[in-house]
């Protein structure tokens, strides 16, 4: 009988270590993905130099121009709240990994465009990764 408890104790110890082998991976492969896609897009923009007037809210940018940034901003928004989610709703994130996310945001609600942006287009992410971009908006009005 001990013995039979003995290899389900190893059997049970092994499917643990298993389980945090899994997690472990799933979160780096949750981090790879999310940094390639923003990688992605950083490679898109450097091909548009003209996106740096878009980002200073530029009043004499062309239609095309205009469009490409809204379409970028939308998608490297998308991968934010991505990652949002990923640590606030998932927990496939942990902190330290989420406070580098956190500045990235940070970064991109500091550009003089964000505002009218944001204004526009927030309906379109989850309430609560919205709610903590207003925040943040908030504090940097604060702090300014």
């Amino acid at each position: 009988m001990n013995s039979q408890l003995s290899v389900m104790q190893k059997s049970i110890d092994l499917g643990l270590q298993t389980l945090k082998i899994m997690d472990r991976q799933l979160k780096s492969q949750v981090s790879s993905d999310l940094t390639s896609k923003l990688n992605g897009y950083n490679q898109v923009e450097m091909a548009y130099p003209d996106l740096d007037e878009f980002y200073s809210n530029s009043p004499s940018l062309n239609h095309k121009v205009r469009h490409v940034g809204s379409l970028l901003t939308d998608m490297r928004f998308a991968v934010y709240e991505e990652a949002f989610v990923q640590h606030h709703v998932h927990g496939f994130m942990d902190r330290a990994g989420w406070k580098v996310w956190q500045r990235l945001i940070q970064h991109w609600i500091e550009k003089p465009f964000f505002v009218s942006y944001w204004h526009e287009g927030k309906g379109f992410f989850n309430e609560s990764f919205s709610r903590f971009v207003d925040e943040l908006m908030s504090k940097e009005e604060i702090d300014s």
